[in-house]
């Protein structure tokens, strides 16, 4: 067999980690500090301690947790971890950001897996991202890959309303960046994605970027286009780097991978949850050039389909959504819009 997996050993010698760490006041602080331990549990077996960055996000209290766990990790004689400590809370995309510039200067790292911090992301899932990825690199021959930790379901953890919600997201994102893409005459390589579903889990924090995607992506100048800096790092974390890998030629990719029933802990709301969904949409739109009345059609393909428009108010969730991205869109082509029509409860299916 010619084509065989990596082993763990090779899987540590290449792969770096980051894991921003913020835990808000509503999480009590010996939770935090189990949260973030099971999320670093046993993973000297998978990566070398110093090619592992915590990045903390401007908090003082998550700055105690993430000390205090990396001190008693020394202690156990693993190693020690990176740990850097950003004095201004800016978002998770900074974040991410910050770390991978840390770690990208070490030649011997050849991808780099972004986990969360809550213990939502497996660390015994991550062997089979890097293989994923180095399969991808080998029979594409490119060193621009990506590849997602797809949950196999969304509802459960999240809940039915935000499961929905992501749903239209990826599937309008994954419409934009075809748009854009078949302008250049070119097309997304799909068949690395997981075999169930048709659309990929772009929403998941659990990601693996790969050298050559991490150089483009993370060291270029941010284009914030219809955001402000602000909104740009808040809420950028998940969408924006597979804009700007596709658009530079990445191969994406997916391989299942565990998730609890009911995330430990969250730092969204589900009205923050739709501003984040709203402000990156936008992004995209920007980013990808999508005809407004492009835009807007995406989106009324899409609503109709989700189960969340058979009810009254979550239909009006899903069009509130569509309208406050493309009122952001608009102004930003500096064009007027209003909506043509609102979305109605589907029919005989």
């Amino acid at each position: 067999m010619a084509d065989t997996y990596l082993s763990e050993r090779s899987v540590r010698e290449i792969t770096g980690m980051v894991v921003p760490v913020r835990f808000t006041g509503k999480t009590p602080i010996c939770l935090a500090e189990n949260l973030l331990a099971l999320t670093l549990d046993n993973l000297q077996k998978y990566l070398r301690p110093e090619n592992v960055c915590l990045v903390v996000d401007g908090d003082e209290r998550s700055l105690k947790v993430a000390t205090k766990v990396r001190d008693e990790f020394s202690k156990s004689g693993a190693g020690a971890f990176q740990l850097l400590h950003l004095e201004e809370n800016r978002g998770k995309h900074y974040a991410v950001t910050e770390g991978i510039l840390r770690l990208v200067g070490n030649e011997s790292i050849h991808h780099f897996v972004v986990r969360d911090c809550d213990a939502d992301h497996f660390i015994s899932d991550l062997p089979n991202l890097v293989r994923s990825a180095c399969h991808i690199s080998a029979q594409e021959r490119t060193d621009r890959v990506l590849v997602i930790g797809r949950r196999i379901d969304r509802h459960r953890p999240l809940g039915f309303g935000r499961g929905q919600m992501e749903e239209l997201c990826n599937r309008v994102l994954l419409d934009a960046m075809n748009y854009r893409l078949a302008k250049e005459s070119r097309i997304l390589n799909t068949q690395y994605y997981a075999p169930y579903g048709d659309v990929p889990d772009f929403k998941s924090g659990y990601k693996l970027y790969s050298r050559g995607v991490a150089q483009l992506v993370f060291r270029r100048k941010p284009r914030l286009l219809c955001l402000s800096a602000k909104d740009y790092w808040r809420h950028g974390a998940e969408p924006i780097p597979i804009v700007e890998a596709v658009l530079a030629g990445a191969v994406i990719g997916e391989m299942n991978r565990t998730t609890f029933d009911v995330q430990p802990t969250t730092t969204f709301t589900e009205s923050s949850a739709m501003d984040m969904h709203v402000k990156t949409l936008a992004w995209a739109f920007c980013r990808l050039r999508v005809p407004l009345k492009c835009a807007e059609q995406m989106f009324n393909n899409h609503i109709p389909r989700l189960q969340l428009a058979n009810d009254d108010a979550g239909r009006e969730r899903l069009q509130a959504i569509r309208r406050d991205t493309l009122k952001l869109y608009a102004s930003y082509l500096r064009e007027s819009y209003s909506p043509s029509r609102d979305i109605g409860k589907p029919r005989f299916f």
